[in-house]
């Protein structure tokens, strides 16, 4: 007898092989199947560079949505999906929630404000109108049980208790950032007023939402010379927001680090090239990070490619299909 168990919910499925469970040891084989990877959505998708990975921060991977934007262009999908609030782009997020977040409301409500932006727990608790410390047991729960939300600390050689969150899936963060936000309007309708506000804070959002993208690349990437000796990436900032750094290097993922071999920035824009300016800010601003040294490696990282000054500047150069082929080298 052959028996295959299916489940949508990571922590459940976990508990089902637990110990005192009647499947302890029992099972042969357990598979955790995550949604397509940025290349395997762009085959899917026939896009290729830039395109794939701008698409990947929409559909995050989900065959559904990927088949349903194709080659379209952003404002065509839009479109097309909000006119209907049975489309994909609409139901997969809801029946992710509903799924997984059923009698949590509290967590649904820290996905909304993670969704506005906001990835400090004194922050999200103001906006939902809690007292911070009833805040932690939910956001445990989303990062732990289910992960759906990351915690991370600024990498550096010093310790640190500034913890951000954010939404891990690239798919779910943009549609608890629109979808969701807006699911009155859609519901009502309004879908084309809907798709005009998105394509409005699209530049914006793309150009943050990518350094998750990027730092997801660069890891699979690594070990490589060019990086130095760098096991993970993570990023830098500081609690007043004056410094932040969208790439740091290191030998482990959790500070303090043992060696800081890199640093980096993102700069995602439609069509002007990284330039020596960008070179210059991400040197002054990397004085701010303990562990950064006159060894330390420089990383560029545009959509736009590079102007020939700052082409030199930087130790390594990353563009779109260079990123994109990151997740064949599995």
């Amino acid at each position: 007898v052959l028996l295959i168990l299916v489940g949508s919910d990571l922590s459940i499925m976990e508990q089902i092989t637990a110990h005192g469970r009647p499947l302890y040891q029992r099972t042969s084989r357990e598979i955790v199947v995550p949604p397509l990877d940025p290349a395997e959505a762009a085959k899917l998708s026939g896009l290729s560079g830039a395109d794939a990975l701008d698409s990947y921060l929409v559909t995050g991977g989900f065959p559904k949505v990927v088949r349903a934007k194709m080659g379209q262009s952003l404002k065509d999908f839009l479109d097309d999906q909000l006119a209907d609030d049975g489309s994909p782009l609409v139901t997969t997020g809801r029946q992710v929630l509903d799924a997984e977040l059923t009698p949590n409301i509290q967590a649904r409500a820290i996905l909304s404000v993670l969704g506005e932006g906001f990835r400090r727990r004194t922050d999200i608790a103001k906006e939902i109108g809690v007292v911070e410390r009833n805040l932690q047991p939910p956001l445990d729960t989303l990062v732990e049980k289910k992960r759906i939300v990351d915690r991370r600390r600024p990498l550096s050689l010093s310790t640190s208790r500034d913890t951000r969150y954010e939404i891990v899936d690239p798919y779910l963060r943009f549609f608890m950032r629109f979808v969701e936000r807006y699911r009155g309007e859609i519901e009502r309708g309004r879908g084309r007023v809907v798709a005009k506000k998105i394509l409005l804070d699209w530049p914006t959002y793309r150009g943050k939402a990518i350094e998750a993208l990027v730092r997801e690349a660069i890891d699979e990437i690594l070990p490589d010379p060019r990086f130095g000796a760098a096991n993970v990436v993570g990023g830098f900032w500081t609690e007043d927001y004056q410094t932040e750094i969208d790439l740091i290097g290191a030998d482990r993922r959790e500070p303090p680090a043992g060696q800081i071999s890199f640093i980096g920035t993102v700069k995602w824009r439609e069509s002007k090239p990284m330039t020596q300016p960008d070179f210059n800010a991400l040197v002054r601003q990397a004085a701010a990070v303990p562990g950064v040294g006159s060894d330390t490696k420089a990383v560029g990282v545009s959509r736009a490619g590079f102007d020939p000054a700052a082409a030199g500047m930087f130790d390594v150069a990353l563009e779109p299909d260079e990123l994109l082929a990151a997740w064949t080298l599995r």
